[in-house]
């Protein structure tokens, strides 16, 4: 078989830009294949089944993980997330230190692994709806917030999420509407 020239993955990041950088960066994450693995939307508010509570709960525990890190805003969607992530100052414990500030995408990386870990024990031992291939689609989505007119129609955007579910271009019924504009 002759050897296919590998497709090029389009590059997300900001070249020269340091992701350990203090500062907002609004995120979103895609469930591959456009699943929806965490709940439904119904009456324009998101109702989260079991396994989108282990998201959240994941979710609003990273700070724990990463003291470096707040999270300002999300919200859980049917099959992706869209959340505010504050990057601050090393405030390293005295209990624990941080050596190193991690990267966003060392955050994500991180939560993607240990969410789908955490999925696949849903899978066998709740019945979760099992997933094609992998939990996460490849790498993910992320903007760096410049000011605070931008961080607050965001945040709009994040809390208004579910009240646009219908025309969402992430809702599987719109896909293949909206292909051409991927």
């Amino acid at each position: 078989m002759a050897n296919l020239p590998e497709l090029e993955r389009k590059k997300l990041r900001l070249h020269c830009y340091d992701y350990r950088s203090e500062g907002f960066y609004f995120i979103t994450l895609c469930v591959h294949g456009r699943m929806c693995l965490f709940g439904d939307v119904v009456n324009s508010e998101m109702i989260l089944n079991a396994s989108g509570k282990m998201i959240n709960e994941v979710l609003i525990n990273l700070p724990k993980f990463y003291p470096t890190i707040i999270l300002d805003a999300y919200i859980i969607m049917p099959n992706h997330i869209h959340a505010i992530v504050n990057i601050s100052a090393d405030i390293g414990t005295a209990q624990r230190p941080s050596p190193t500030k991690p990267s966003l995408s060392d955050i994500l990386k991180n939560f993607k692994t240990y969410t789908t870990r955490k999925y696949i024990d849903g899978v066998h031992q709740q019945g979760w709806l099992p997933f094609e291939d992998r939990l996460w689609q490849r790498s993910f989505y992320e903007h760096i917030i410049r000011n605070e007119t931008s961080l607050d129609k965001i945040r709009e955007y994040i809390f208004d999420n579910p009240l646009k579910w219908e025309i969402d271009r992430e809702n599987p019924i719109n896909f293949n509407l909206n292909k051409k504009n991927y």
